[in-house]
């Protein structure tokens, strides 16, 4: 089927996987099924978006790695690994992707990044590493094109670390623009006691709380609860409408179920600022809920928020509009408790006057 431009084999038990005879391929998903690498890529040209998250290993194999070098399909723009034990060969690939724009590895117990992982990856706007157990990530200094990163979930302890290592992403030189718009490092020990907790209450159902209508039909609808607890799951369901489908996030670019033009040029292209429902990331957060909380945080812990804040925001240039689901112009412009902040931080010769009014 040497026209084929989309395959999807997602929800399968397929244990090995060879496109080698599909050279026109453009879109591949192969979510869910047991693979240990995908075959033939280097035949696939035109390949633009591959899928192949959670591939299902027994308890024998826990072991097993998925590999697969993307550096074989240079041309490719999205990539989607989620929830797979990777191989040193899938974040390390043969040749740098000069084309990719989004790449998605959360969940996928990585301890550390590549040194070179700037150098394969260098066009990236989208990084989603959730889930994982990075300590740091100086390895994606560098990055000049990233617009939105994604750490929650990981084991970032160092404040100023992480904020110098923000300085160097998104620019291509100290004096230029930062491209850094969204960051989301929630759910790591720097962030302890930061927000608000995802669940309130008992957690029990409540019983005596009878839904009519349109409501009541859609809560009849939801499935019914795992009985093992799944964390990415469980963050991502936060603001979820039970109404609507889980769509795959590769689906940015499609419209009425077909491949956009590939031709068409990337300023117009379709990595617009969409919020997908996609469990391995975390919804933006209840801005009210947060103010409520805040309002009732401890001195301390209220001035270490602060502070994490106004270091990624100077240390980037004020580029960072959106960090942890939450638009950060508003929380600058608070008042007292930041004034406290900023003074802190000169005393402590963190700031200086020149970043202040730059």
């Amino acid at each position: 089927m040497y026209n084929l431009r989309s395959l999807k084999l997602s929800n399968n038990n397929l244990g090995a996987l060879d496109t080698a005879v599909l050279p026109s391929l453009a879109l591949l998903y192969a979510d869910q099924n047991a693979l240990s690498t995908i075959s033939g890529l280097e035949h696939c040209h035109k390949l633009e978006i591959l899928s192949a998250r959670e591939q299902m290993v027994s308890e024998r194999d826990s072991d097993k790695y998925f590999g697969v070098d993307l550096g074989q399909v240079r041309d490719i723009r999205k990539v989607f690994l989620s929830s797979n034990k990777l191989s040193t060969q899938s974040v390390s690939p043969s040749a740098p992707l000069l084309s990719l724009q989004l790449l998605d590895i959360a969940s996928c117990k990585l301890e550390s990044l590549p040194v070179e992982f700037s150098l394969k990856f260098p066009n990236l706007k989208v990084l989603n590493l959730n889930f994982n157990a990075l300590t740091g990530v100086t390895e994606l200094a560098g990055m000049n094109c990233l617009s939105r990163l994604a750490v929650a979930g990981n084991r970032i302890t160092r404040m100023r670390r992480l904020c110098q290592a923000l300085s160097y992403i998104g620019r291509t030189s100290r004096n230029s623009a930062c491209s850094l718009q969204k960051v989301d490092i929630r759910g790591n020990p720097l962030t302890v006691r930061f927000y608000p907790p995802p669940v309130t209450g008992s957690g029990k159902p409540t019983e005596n709380k009878k839904l009519h209508g349109k409501e009541g039909d859609r809560e009849r609808e939801r499935p019914q609860a795992k009985a093992t607890f799944d964390l990415p799951a469980a963050l991502a369901d936060m603001g979820q409408n039970p109404n609507e489908g889980i769509p795959h996030p590769a689906l940015w670019g499609e419209i009425d179920g077909e491949l956009e033009d590939m031709e068409m040029d990337a300023d117009t292209d379709k990595d617009r600022d969409v919020e997908i429902n996609d469990p391995y990331t975390l919804p933006t957060a209840d801005t009210e809920a947060d103010m409520k909380y805040v309002s009732h945080l401890d001195e301390s812990t209220r001035l270490r928020r602060r502070i994490v804040e106004l270091m990624i925001y100077a240390g980037t240039g004020g580029s960072v509009t959106h960090l942890d689901g939450l638009e950060l112009r508003p929380m600058l412009e608070e008042g007292s408790d930041m004034n406290h902040a900023w003074t802190k931080l000169e005393k402590l010769g963190v700031l200086r006057k020149k970043a202040i009014t730059d």
